[in-house]
């Protein structure tokens, strides 16, 4: 019992820890989600290509337009997080997620659907840095790397829901369906 009060005690900058946590793992949330986003090409790569008609190429560029657009806004989205509400950014960046995932589960073409793959890329810029962001202001620095484990941790978890979880649900309902799922959750 001791352990546990000593828990919800203040701590670091003066937040109680059980609030750190919270507000930590929402932001991991995003970034659990984000992986799921990334990973879930791998999934549904035989049903893409039938229904856009490509091949093996033309997958690669889909899959690629979310990483160019990624990595081409993680230096915009650091400044930006730098200069602005984490909050509000962090509410952008899923919405460009969920718009983007139920924009791919709709799109009937190959352009309109890497639109939309490059949109889920560039709200997907934000997601660790608004985590490790949220990270270093909730929590001194001798528990940063507990915290950025923790978020890192949930993305993998995401990562792993991409592929086994999702491939079951595949089997039970059309690739358009289980992105829109996906999208709603």
């Amino acid at each position: 019992m001791a352990y546990l009060t000593n828990l919800l005690e203040k701590r670091g900058h003066g937040h109680k820890v059980w609030l750190a946590w919270l507000v930590t793992m929402t932001g991991g949330l995003l970034f659990f989600y984000e992986f799921i986003q990334m990973n879930v090409i791998s999934s549904i790569n035989t049903q893409l290509m039938l229904a856009f008609h490509i091949n093996a190429h033309y997958l690669g560029r889909l899959s690629a337009t979310y990483f160019i657009a990624n990595a081409g806004f993680l230096f915009l989205a650091g400044n930006l997080l730098d200069r602005y509400s984490t909050r509000f950014w962090v509410i952008w960046a899923m919405v460009f997620c969920t718009v983007g995932t139920l924009g791919f589960a709709r799109s009937t073409g190959l352009l309109e659907a890497s639109i939309f793959r490059f949109i889920i890329g560039v709200g997907g810029s934000f997601c660790f840095l608004s985590g490790v962001r949220l990270c270093s202001r909730w929590f001194p620095p001798k528990k940063m790397a507990l915290a950025t484990g923790f978020l890192v941790t949930m993305a993998m978890i995401g990562g792993w829901i991409a592929q086994a979880p999702f491939s079951a649900l595949l089997e039970l309902v059309h690739w358009r369906t289980a992105m829109l799922i996906n999208g709603g959750f």
